[in-house]
């Protein structure tokens, strides 16, 4: 078997299989982890596409640069057709799985360098991130422009309090804004 290899590759040195399988399985577990995700969102761009796009990155990374930007603005081509399919269907903009797909892109292109606790953080949080939808909309939605404005002052207040209080910066229209002592 290693002359059918040999004569396969030619002159070229062939990558070694066993750091290929690996970066290879750690590309598709990240995908298939957000692109899981995806699907059980009922999201167009699910498992399988995520699962592609991260081993896209990788043999982008693998091949050179020419193959990598090939790739890169295939992915691109991708997000802007699914974009404009779901402006026509559903007068939907997906902006946050376009983000999720290119982020998977990339880290597939980071295992493909041999990166291994970045790719894996970054697609837990994405995966995270994007699974939190519904906490981080129940969030927003309880909280009021007045408690906002009310928490930022108050995080403000304490940050500007203490040794440095007399160089707070004052921010015109500011209703935090503090009164310098002696003044009305």
């Amino acid at each position: 078997m290693q002359d059918w290899l040999r004569a396969f590759h030619g002159n070229y040195n062939s990558f070694p299989a066993s750091e290929i399988a690996l970066k290879v399985a750690l590309a598709l577990a990240l995908g298939l982890l957000v692109g899981f995700e995806r699907e059980w969102s009922n999201k167009d761009i699910g498992v399988r596409t995520f699962a592609m796009t991260a081993l896209l990155g990788l043999l982008g990374s693998l091949l050179g640069p020419v193959p990598l930007v090939l790739a890169g603005l295939a992915v691109l081509l991708l997000i802007v057709f699914a974009n404009l399919r779901g402006l026509n269907v559903s007068r939907k903009l997906e902006a946050t799985t376009s983000v999720a797909l290119m982020i998977i892109f990339l880290l597939g292109i980071l295992v493909g360098q041999g990166h291994l606790f970045t790719p894996v953080a970054c697609s837990i949080l994405v995966a995270m991130l994007l699974s939190l939808k519904p906490q981080f909309r129940a969030f927003a939605g309880g909280l009021s422009q007045q408690k906002f404005a009310a928490q930022s002052c108050l995080r403000y207040l304490a940050l500007s309090s203490g040794p440095s209080s007399q160089t707070a910066l004052s921010i015109p229209g500011n209703s935090c804004n503090r009164a310098k002592p002696g003044s009305p």
